[in-house]
């Protein structure tokens, strides 16, 4: 497992480039890309969120039998479709973190579009977030279109777009909000480690860092953005 073995300095960057904290803000338009245009005030509005946040059910990251962390994104391309040099963002020889989108048969009459995200981290293999998303621009417009996209897509636990505030927080809590229609609940905590791993590597624990962004629209959710990641 790539994400086990990956030390303090390396599993920050990620949490850095996540959350688009101040010290990495040459990535901020491309996390605002797959964070339904979330944007962050400040390092310490960060950390006192996720502190007061519950972790979230396990079902929360998993989406068309693809799970956050365990999946690969081959397999993502294996179920809605093979990546183009268009559907895939950001267009540079060292992306930090890697999108493929998938927009729906009917699109534009339905806009649904998902972007799976994998990460440097992970060399780029395994899944460690994806966004439901209504968008019917011309960026929507490269994605691949896959028949897996409908609507009525969802997450393990009921996290669709569609869904009104109330019932989002219903599914993960009270959540702390953003600017532009955007509300948060993100998650901070600690993984044990067997005793074998903890000899090896000199740590006892896993930092996981997880969450879910939301943009509403006319009362409902019109993008949707879940990551998971756990690291030394």
């Amino acid at each position: 497992d790539k994400m086990k073995h990956l030390n303090a300095a390396t599993g920050m960057v990620l949490m850095c480039t996540l959350v688009n904290l101040p010290f990495l803000p040459a990535w901020g338009a491309t996390v605002e890309q797959w964070a339904c245009g979330d944007t962050r005030e400040s390092h310490g509005e960060s950390r006192r969120e996720v502190k007061e946040q519950h972790e979230f059910a396990p079902a929360t990251f998993t989406l068309a039998g693809l799970t956050l962390n365990k999946s690969l994104i081959t397999d993502a391309e294996a179920r809605f479709g093979p990546s183009t040099y268009a559907n895939t963002l950001p267009h540079t020889l060292e992306p930090r973190v890697l999108g493929e989108c998938y927009k729906s048969e009917k699109w534009p009459g339905d806009p649904t579009v998902v972007t799976f995200i994998t990460s440097e981290l992970t060399g780029f293999n395994e899944l460690t977030g994806f966004q439901l998303e209504s968008d019917s621009s011309p960026e929507a417009a490269k994605c691949v279109t896959s028949s897996a996209v409908r609507s009525d897509l969802a997450t393990g636990n009921g996290l669709r777009l569609g869904l009104s505030q109330t019932d989002m927080q219903k599914l993960l809590g009270p959540g702390s909000p953003g600017a532009d229609g955007i509300r948060r609940w993100h998650y901070l905590g600690k993984i044990p480690v067997d005793a074998a791993e903890a000899k090896r590597t000199g740590n006892t624990y896993l930092d996981k860092y997880s969450g879910v962004n939301a943009r509403f629209r006319n009362s409902k959710a019109d993008c949707i953005s879940v990551f998971l990641t756990e690291s030394y």
